[in-house]
C-alpha cells in the first residue's frame, strides 16, 4: 500500500461503544478512528448490533458471523483488534492487520482459576488472528517483545504505535488544576478492577498515607470483578472514611470530573501494555505514582515517581512526598504536560498511517 489519503478502513471491534464502561482498548479504538477521519480517511467501526456489555459468547458469536456479514471488498484496510477477526479469512493478504492492545497470554500470568483459563483461550484466538495478518500493531516496545515471544512473530512484522489522547479536550482541565491554590490530599485511581491492576496494594499503602496525612482520601473509579473485594478490604482496614470505591461510572464526563476533583493519580498496576489512564492523568495536571513494570516507564519517563514491585513503603512514601512537597508537585505537573504532547492523537494517527504504507 502506497497511499494514505482517502483510505477506507474497517476496524473490527466486539467491545464496548461507551468508553467509560470499556477498557483502554475501547478508548484507543475510538480515539484512533476519530483522528484518522480528521486526516481524510474513512473509518467504519464494525461492531455487534447489540451494544450492551458483551459476554465472551457474544464476542465469539460476533466473530463467527463476521465472515457472513462483512464485505471485505469495501475496504482498503481491515484492522482486527485483539481477537476480533480471528475467524475471518482475508481475501487479500496485504490489507489485513491486527492491533493487539493487550497480550492475553501475558495477562493470564496475573490471574488464576477460570479467569486464567479464559485468557489462555483468548490467547489462542489472538495467535490465530496475528498469524494471518500482514502487520501486527502493538502499543509499546514492551508489548512488541511479549507478542514476539508468545506468538513467535518476526520482528519486522510488528510495528509499535502508541495509544494517544486529544490534548485539546483536556486543556481547560489542566489549566484549572495548575491554578489551584493548594494541594488537597486527594488521590484517584482509574482502572477496570482486575487482580493485575493491584488496587488492593494501593489500599494497603493508604493505611500509612492516612497515618501521616490524616485528611488524605482515595477514590477508586472503575468496575470489574474485584470491586466487591476491594470494598471489603477498605472496611476491614477501617478506612471507610478515607477511601471510596466508586465502581463503574455511567459516562466519560463523569470520569473527567473525578480527575478534576483529585490532586494525585496512582495506579500500581503490575502489567500494562500501555495505560491510557496515565495520559489522562498527565493531561489533567495530576502528578503520578506507578510501578516500574512492563510498559509503564515507556509511557511516563521522568514525569512520575516509579516504585519497584512489592515496595509497599516506597508506594506510601512516594504518595506522601508529592502531596507534601509543593515545588516537586509543580515540577511533576509540568513534566507530565510536556511528555503527553508526544501522544496527541494527530501524531499517533500519522504514525499508524506511515506504518501501513511501508
Amino acid at each position: 500500500m502506497t497511499r494514505k489519503e482517502g483510505l477506507k478502513i474497517a476496524f473490527l471491534d466486539s467491545w464496548f461503544l461507551e468508553q467509560s464502561q470499556g477498557s483502554g482498548t475501547t478508548v484507543a479504538i475510538r480515539g484512533l478512528s476519530e483522528a484518522l477521519i480528521s486526516m481524510g480517511c474513512i473509518v467504519d467501526i464494525i461492531s455487534p448490533t447489540i451494544k450492551n456489555r458483551p459476554t465472551i459468547m457474544r464476542r465469539l458469536l460476533y466473530n463467527f458471523l463476521l465472515p457472513l456479514k462483512f464485505d471485505q471488498d469495501n475496504y482498503d484496510v481491515i484492522v482486527g483488534f485483539d481477537i476480533d477477526g480471528c475467524f475471518l479469512k482475508p481475501k487479500r493478504h496485504d490489507n489485513y492487520h491486527v492491533f493487539l492492545h493487550g497480550i492475553a497470554g501475558e495477562e493470564a500470568k496475573f490471574e488464576s482459576g477460570f479467569s486464567r483459563m479464559f485468557l489462555l483461550f483468548l490467547s489462542l484466538l489472538e495467535r490465530n488472528n496475528v498469524s494471518k495478518a500482514k502487520k501486527v500493531f502493538v502499543s509499546s516496545s514492551h508489548s512488541q517483545k511479549i507478542a514476539s515471544q508468545f506468538y513467535q512473530l518476526p520482528e519486522d512484522k510488528i510495528s509499535v504505535v502508541p495509544n494517544g489522547i486529544f490534548l485539546r479536550f483536556w486543556e481547560e482541565t489542566f489549566q484549572r488544576q495548575l491554578n489551584k491554590k493548594e494541594v488537597v490530599p486527594h488521590i484517584i485511581s482509574v482502572a477496570r478492577q482486575y487482580p493485575r491492576k493491584n488496587t488492593s496494594f494501593l489500599i494497603t499503602a493508604m493505611k500509612e498515607v492516612v497515618f501521616r496525612i490524616p485528611e488524605a482520601r482515595l477514590t477508586v473509579v472503575g468496575g470489574g470483578p474485584m470491586v466487591d473485594s476491594l470494598r471489603s478490604q477498605v472496611s476491614e482496614l477501617g478506612l471507610s472514611e478515607n477511601i471510596e470505591i466508586v465502581g463503574e461510572v455511567p459516562a466519560n464526563k463523569d470520569v473527567v470530573n473525578f480527575y478534576e476533583q483529585a490532586s494525585l493519580f496512582c495506579l500500581p498496576s503490575l502489567q500494562e501494555g500501555f495505560g491510557i489512564v496515565f495520559l489522562e492523568a498527565m493531561c489533567s495536571g495530576l502528578p503520578i505514582v506507578a510501578m516500574n513494570v512492563s510498559a509503564v516507564p515507556e509511557v511516563l519517563g521522568d514525569s512520575a515517581l516509579l516504585v519497584e514491585e512489592n515496595d509497599l513503603q516506597g508506594l506510601s512514601d512516594s504518595i506522601v512526598r508529592i502531596l507534601k512537597d509543593d515545588d516537586f508537585y509543580k515540577t511533576l505537573q509540568l513534566r507530565g504536560r510536556k511528555r503527553v504532547e508526544n501522544f496527541d492523537w494527530s501524531r499517533i494517527a500519522e504514525r499508524f498511517l506511515e506504518s501501513l504504507v511501508v
